[in-house]
């Protein structure tokens, strides 16, 4: 912080130069801050030497003159911060999760000066492991108001030395136990921490979280927390893992938390959450499939827990503190690819020699030569009259001129003999090779002789038999009337009487 602090002033002096000096390079080569400004500063720690829970003070003070007058006059700056203290085996405890300095009344004028001084007072919780802790100061955010304001935390180192102190265990009073009848700590941790009793069972519920909220720790009231020897446990701390260890075969592992300090047992169980965004699911998993397991020191253990795709969380029970991580399983394979011959129909006559085979293809992505295979991509071969090599891992190429490489999903044929054909067709994969259950499929059409085009023979009429010409003869006709009259009338007469 003592260089957070001080360097700050330079760096908010460099800017304001660099920002009234306009756009001309010579301008701002010539605006060095320490050209204007001598700086001295220091921390100190007080105490030295301190037991867990015991506060302590870091102080910095420091003191800028002016040596040349300012072409500008600044206005106000903020530098936002958190102080982390780390000890000698690389455990780390985030002492002040944010403190702000403001900072005002800059030097303009040749002889001016300002002083300025710092007090945070913070403490390593109770259960800290003793030994020598090195301190530390990470810049959150810093701005500077010259007009308006800007954000100048680039400009500025993103942590800084403050000095160490000495973590002693605290003076024994004697007597019997029962814990520590205060609230939990939690290291790297925030949120609301249960109040515990002297046997380390919480008298409140508790809900702690990382500072990036993607762990989440549930306290019920009645749990008791204890550490490996069975006494009651003071602290409870959460570290992301760099190097977990590996996730299952074919699984994927999405997140890592130590939970700390190993072998802490809470009883009833307490809830862990874990999570995550859309973008660290592997593609194609199924976001209900994601589940929490932990670590026994040779194999990922699978927790049955409950997943929230909506708010992006996976819940599960815990009875102690281990390592814990947030895994995938594998994707489901996506649909082996298909095939259709959409045109022409098996058995189709053609007149012209030129023939057009158009496919459907699904479940595949056609990809141009030369690519590597990948699961999902492929390519297509058509075939004239042969065999359809589908042997896996052989080439699916058949002899010279038989044969058609694409990523069309039709192809023609021209100049084909007439007589019939056997069109073919297959899906591979990009190296040329069938997939390991060939897709393929064939259809046969002819192409017609012209011989049997020609028109044919229209077959001559059948002739009518000669017509005869009948005249009436009315000789006879006239004859035979006069017959049937007399014959009436000899009738009539003989069956009239006699007189």
């Amino acid at each position: 912080m003592k260089r957070s602090l001080f360097g700050f002033v330079s760096g908010i002096f460099a800017l304001g130069l660099l920002l009234l000096g306009g756009p001309s390079p010579h301008q701002v080569a010539a605006l060095d801050p320490f050209e204007y400004f001598s700086v001295s500063y220091g921390s100190t720690i007080s105490p030295s030497e301190v037991s867990p829970g015991q506060s302590f003070n870091i102080t910095i003070t420091g003191t800028a003159v002016c040596t040349k007058n300012l072409p500008f006059a600044p206005g106000n700056a903020v530098v936002t911060g958190r102080i982390i203290a780390q000890n000698e085996g690389g455990t780390q405890i985030i002492l002040s999760n944010s403190y702000t300095v403001n900072m005002g009344g800059f030097p303009t004028k040749a002889g001016q000066s300002m002083n300025a001084s710092e007090t945070v007072s913070v403490s390593l919780p109770p259960g800290s492991p003793t030994g020598r802790y090195t301190l530390r100061g990470e810049l959150i955010e810093a701005k500077v108001q010259i007009v308006i304001w800007f954000d100048v935390s680039s400009y500025l180192p993103s942590s800084e030395d403050f000095g160490s102190i000495l973590l002693v265990s605290p003076p024994t009073s004697g007597g019997g136990g029962g814990g520590f009848g205060s609230q939990l700590v939690g290291i790297g941790l925030s949120g609301t921490s249960p109040f515990m009793d002297g046997n380390g069972k919480a008298m409140t519920a508790g809900d702690i979280h990382t500072v990036d909220n993607i762990v989440s720790l549930g306290i019920p009231v009645g749990t008791t927390v204890w550490n490996a020897a069975g006494a009651a446990q003071p602290f409870l701390s959460a570290v992301i893992q760099s190097e977990p260890p590996q996730a299952p075969p074919q699984h994927a592992l999405v997140l890592a938390f130590e939970m700390g300090p190993s072998g802490v047992t809470f009883n009833p169980a307490a809830s862990l959450t874990m999570t995550y965004t859309e973008d660290q699911v592997p593609p194609g998993t199924k976001e209900a499939e994601l589940y929490i397991a932990w670590w026994n020191g040779s194999q990922w253990v699978k927790l049955e827990g409950n997943v929230d795709a909506v708010a992006n969380t996976v819940s599960v029970k815990i009875s102690h503190f281990t390592t814990f991580a947030l895994i995938a399983p594998p994707a489901p394979p996506p649909p082996p690819p298909t095939l259709k011959i959409s045109t022409p129909a098996s058995g189709a006559e053609f007149d012209l020699n030129n023939i057009t085979l158009s496919i459907n293809v699904e479940s595949l992505k056609l990809v141009a030569a030369g690519r590597p295979n990948t699961y999902g991509e492929g390519r297509i071969v058509y075939y004239l009259d042969v065999t359809i090599p589908t042997a896996a891992g052989k080439s699916a190429l058949s002899t010279p001129g038989s044969y058609k490489e694409s990523q069309s999903t039709s192809n023609t044929w021209s100049d084909l003999a007439y007589g019939t054909h056997t069109l073919g067709v297959q899906l591979v994969q990009n190296d040329g090779t069938p997939f390991s259950s060939a897709v393929f499929a064939t259809v046969s059409v002819t192409i017609k002789d012209p011989a049997e085009l020609q028109t044919p023979a229209i077959p001559a009429p059948t002739p009518l038999p000669p017509s005869v010409e009948t005249r009436t003869n009315w000789i006879v006709i006239i004859t035979l009337m006069i017959a049937l009259a007399l014959g009436v009338v000899l009738y009539w007469r003989a069956r009239k009487p006699r007189d």
